[in-house]
């Protein structure tokens, strides 16, 4: 398999050079096309330039769900900052460790847990984060359409380089700060939506928090193939529902609760039915039967599954949409092209389909490292696979089954036995 290497920006110059009418985020009354969303990219990049930013800058980006959102994450790559993904569930408090750790020099901000996101918040981000007080932006009172006309010099920029971050709690009590580059999420953006191209529609329902590595993955599918994202105002069953309806949306991406909150309400249900096509479900285990539960309530979808992490840009296997019932309902399907998984035992090596074992990954898909950390800690040995932590079997078509985290392993005379077989 050939992989490409573009930047963001280049990917969504060509879609609003091809479709510079057609709707890339919409979200209540706010409509943007591609033409004015690479707009905006363009006047957040230039606003940070205006500031002195240089490649490689940390940049915090804190906000709620919004359009503002989306430009504001490819206006700080376009810029050659470096986003720092923060939850908006953090309190400042649990946030300033984070922001410190990353060695952040400017934070970009919206409504979270305890700060409105105004421009009277800026003081207290700069006293509290310790960074200028002129580089605490607020999404709320700002626009970004004051920005001068700066463009960045790539000179010397490279795909590979740093782009983002996103903490990831994994088993220790300091997350982890996982560093990914935009190669390896367009790359596996790419594979990934060619697996589903038999299905894949041009509008998506988004239905998880923006902050999220799952919500980064799935909204870059959709906006380098030139489809229209929605955004529900808030994440609830209802919203989300009616806005399908309302909408004509044929894929929805989200999580299980989402799902159970639809089919549970019959008029829901029969917003959303008769309209999605493919649904996507990632992050928790779901059973077979309750898998069987939402294909059948949503009876004109086919359900997909999914499985990665945070260092894979969130995902690397999943089912297809021609998949039998059996491998649709019971596993997480396959890899994409040109990615390696297998199940791994430390004694032992590489297992066999059939057996239990630590799931471990190779490609072009895995992070570039975890910040700060020394080698030895980078969960990536001398061949270059990522060791998951988490348990799983591979059937001889190499459809992967999750059952467990490795140290939930019970090893009983000499046998290792995942929680979920007993």
């Amino acid at each position: 398999m050939q992989t490409i290497e573009k930047f963001y920006y280049d990917i969504l110059k060509e879609q609003a050079t091809k479709n510079p009418d057609r709707e890339a985020i919409v979200m209540g009354d706010v409509r943007l096309t591609y033409k004015e969303f690479l707009h905006k990219v363009d006047q957040v990049a230039a606003t940070l330039l205006s500031m002195k930013l240089q490649k490689g800058d940390k940049v915090v980006l804190w906000a709620d769900t919004s359009p503002k959102w989306h430009f504001v994450y490819y206006g700080i790559l376009r810029s050659g900052g470096i986003a720092v993904i923060l939850n908006t569930k953090l309190t400042l408090q649990e946030a300033k460790p984070l922001i410190e750790f990353a060695d952040s020099k400017y934070v970009i901000y919206g409504k979270v847990h305890d700060l409105a996101g105004t421009s009277e918040d800026a003081k207290t981000l700069s006293e509290i984060f310790n960074i200028p007080i002129e580089n605490c932006v607020s999404m709320v009172d700002n626009d970004f359409s004051n920005a001068p006309d700066i463009k960045p010099d790539t000179t010397g920029w490279n795909v590979h380089d740093d782009a983002y971050i996103i903490y990831t709690s994994g088993t220790t009590a300091f997350p982890k700060a996982v560093v990914s580059s935009q190669y390896a999420i367009t790359n596996v953006v790419r594979q990934l939506a060619i697996a589903i191209s038999s299905v894949r529609g041009e509008k998506i329902m988004l239905g998880v928090p923006l902050f999220h590595a799952y919500a980064i993955f799935v909204s870059w599918i959709y906006l380098s193939n030139g489809a229209t994202i929605f955004l529900p105002e808030a994440i609830k069953s209802d919203v989300i529902a009616g806005i399908i309806g309302k909408e004509d949306i044929t894929d929805f991406w989200s999580v299980a609760t989402i799902y159970q909150g639809i089919i549970d309400n019959e008029n829901l249900a029969e917003l959303v039915a008769p309209r999605v096509r493919l649904c996507a479900l990632a992050g928790s285990y779901i059973s077979p039967v309750q898998f069987m539960r939402f294909e059948n309530a949503l009876y004109n979808s086919v359900f997909i599954n999914l499985y990665g992490m945070t260092e894979t840009c969130a995902t690397y296997t999943l089912t297809r949409p021609e998949d039998d019932v059996s491998i649709r309902y019971n596993t997480v399907g396959r890899v994409v092209d040109g990615v390696e998984a297998a199940a791994w035992d430390e004694e032992r090596g590489i297992l066999p389909p059939g057996e239990v074992g630590e799931i471990i990954t190779r490609g072009y898909h895995l992070k570039n490292c975890y910040y700060k950390l020394p080698p030895e800690k980078q969960a990536i040995d001398k061949d270059g696979w990522l060791h998951s932590g988490d348990l799983g079997v591979f059937d001889e078509q190499g459809n992967l089954k999750i059952v467990g985290r490795i140290k939930d392993l019970i090893i009983k005379g000499g046998e290792n036995i995942a929680p979920a077989a007993i």
